[in-house]
C-alpha cells in the first residue's frame, strides 16, 4: 500500500510540475513569433558601415548583413574604441565626432530599446 501511495504522489507531482512548466510560457508576455525581439537575448550585435553623420552628431549606418539602415542611440556610457590599436594615434577610448562615413563598424546595442553600448572601428580591409 505504501508503494502505491508513493508512486501516487511521485506522478501527481510529476504531472503538477509538466503542467506548471507548459503554461509558463504561454502567459509570461512572451511576444509571439511575429516580432523580431527576443525576450531571451539581451543585446544583439551588427557589423555595419556608418552612411551619414548628421551636424547634431547623428550617425547613420546601414547593416552588413541585412541591408537595413539604423540609426544609432547614443548614450554618455557608450564605449567606443578601434580594432586596429595604431589607429586614432593609439588612442584606447574614442568620441562619436572620430566616426568618419565609410567606417566600418561591430555595433552592440540593448535589443529593448536599441542603446548603444559599444562601437569597435573596424580594421580597413
Amino acid at each position: 500500500m505504501k508503494k502505491v501511495l508513493l508512486m501516487f504522489a511521485a506522478t501527481s507531482l510529476l504531472a503538477s510540475t509538466l503542467a506548471l512548466a507548459s503554461g509558463s510560457s504561454g502567459s509570461s508576455g512572451v511576444p509571439s513569433g511575429g516580432s523580431s525581439v527576443d525576450p531571451y537575448k539581451v543585446t544583439e550585435t551588427m557589423k555595419c558601415v556608418v552612411t551619414e553623420i548628421k551636424p547634431d552628431g547623428t550617425v547613420m549606418v546601414r547593416d552588413s548583413k541585412k541591408e537595413t539602415s539604423h540609426i544609432l542611440s547614443f548614450s554618455h556610457s557608450t564605449k567606443l574604441s578601434a580594432q586596429d590599436k595604431k589607429a586614432f594615434g593609439g588612442r584606447k577610448e574614442l568620441e562619436i565626432a572620430d566616426l568618419q562615413v565609410g567606417q566600418h563598424l561591430k555595433v552592440v546595442q540593448r535589443q529593448a530599446n536599441g542603446e548603444v553600448l559599444r562601437i569597435r572601428v573596424l580594421k580597413k580591409t
